[in-house]
């Protein structure tokens, strides 16, 4: 008995899965496939203004010595204590 019961209820369950999942309810579906709009040849598009960009970062440069970074410091401890 709780064999069958169990085995309607499942298949209760799985067709109330299937048709509830089958329905549209917001229309989200899409009426006509997507159509791709190229940029018109105008002056705004080709050449921008490049007043206001940033300027690029100048190159790094590297460090001749290393007298500065001679490591760790002693006294460093957790909490920095």
């Amino acid at each position: 008995m709780r064999d069958t019961l169990r085995a309607v209820c499942l298949l209760i369950g799985m067709v109330a899965l299937t048709l509830g999942c089958a329905q549209d309810k917001y229309k989200m579906r899409p009426k006509f496939p997507e159509e791709y709009t190229e940029v018109p040849n105008e002056a705004r598009y080709n050449n921008p203004d490049k007043a206001n960009y940033r300027k690029p970062p100048a190159p790094a440069k590297e460090e001749k010595t290393a007298i500065g970074n001679s490591g760790p410091r002693p006294g460093g401890g957790p909490g920095g204590f």
